[in-house]
């Protein structure tokens, strides 16, 4: 069984928890974002910024899902580019290649967290992202296994962000960042935040239309009779 690690034991967390890439590290920093009440949160909630590899950063959170359908069991969870405005802070063909991990944990037992992490390209189009269903609320709020309290303890919980920014800005990164098939461990369901959309697919474009030659106008029928059965 593997030695309980704190949140707040960075090193130890990141060198279970974040895979080390190989590559040249420009920025790590970590945030912690204290929360109560949880249950009386908006829907949708941003923590103060935090500046990571020159730019700033911040976590978004929706409490009860990124979805209108009511009743919803998800946490909602992502890392976003915080800048105010990227299109003119940010040169075109920006992006900053990171790796980074999220984590709800017990604000009064550190060993108790509920963990994602992935790796991901941000640009100006893509300025956020994480985990559409980061946990099941139920989760969050009952013990489970060994642990004798829950992670959203008293309605408290504590949000924190692991951030690690690379220094190399080539596209060879985008192919070579998970070359141990660990890395892929999250990659499959992190996706940008999509709020009311839970379930993104690609959209196929249609090949086969054919345009209308011919309009008919539509004939009303005169002859109604009442059924005798």
């Amino acid at each position: 069984m593997d030695e309980p690690v704190s949140v707040r034991d960075h090193e130890a967390f990141m060198a279970k928890h974040m895979l080390n890439l190989g590559h040249d590290v420009k920025d790590m920093q970590v945030y912690t974002w204290r929360l109560s009440n949880w249950r009386k949160l908006d829907a949708i909630i941003t923590s103060p910024e935090f500046e990571c590899g020159g730019h700033r950063w911040r976590i978004l959170l929706c409490p009860f899902g990124a979805s209108n359908t009511p009743p919803n069991d998800t946490v909602s969870l992502y890392l976003e580019y915080a800048d105010p405005d990227p299109n003119t802070l940010a040169p075109e063909g920006w992006s900053a290649r990171t790796q980074f991990a999220l984590v709800i944990s017990n604000p009064y037992d550190p060993t108790i967290y509920t963990v994602r992490h992935t790796y991901h390209r941000f640009t100006l189009k893509e300025c956020g992202w994480g985990y559409g269903k980061f946990s099941q609320s139920r989760k969050l709020f009952h013990t489970h296994e060994a642990h004798a309290r829950p992670t959203i303890d008293d309605e408290s919980a504590e949000v924190t962000a692991f951030v690690r920014v690379f220094k190399d800005p080539s596209s060879r990164m985008d192919s070579l960042a998970f070359s141990h098939p660990q890395a892929l461990q999250d990659l499959s369901k992190a996706a940008p935040p999509s709020v009311f959309i839970t379930d993104i697919r690609p959209i196929r474009p249609v090949t086969n239309l054919r345009p209308i030659t011919e309009l008919r106008p539509i004939r009303p029928v005169t002859d109604l009779r009442r059924s005798t059965i």
